[in-house]
């Protein structure tokens, strides 16, 4: 898996997971904030489903082969 990217802005954060490999893979994070919500998003920022974080804000995603996950993270204020 490459890198992921994050941008932030306004009280959320954008993480974009890329998987290359031609195997499925499982992105984690650790969120050194506290948490409002994780969203799964299409590439519009349209939100698919609610991730679960736990109460250390740790969070994962599966990223398929060949295939880029969008997640928004919502901090709290």
């Amino acid at each position: 898996m490459r890198t992921p990217t994050t941008q932030e802005s306004h009280g959320f954060s954008r993480v974009e997971c890329q998987n290359p490999a031609p195997k499925a893979t499982t992105a984690v994070f650790q969120w050194n904030k506290p948490l409002l919500g994780v969203f799964r998003t299409n590439l519009n920022e349209e939100l698919l489903d609610s991730l679960v974080a736990d109460e250390c804000g740790t969070f994962a995603v599966e990223v398929k082969p060949n295939e880029v996950q969008t997640v928004l993270v919502v901090d709290k204020q």
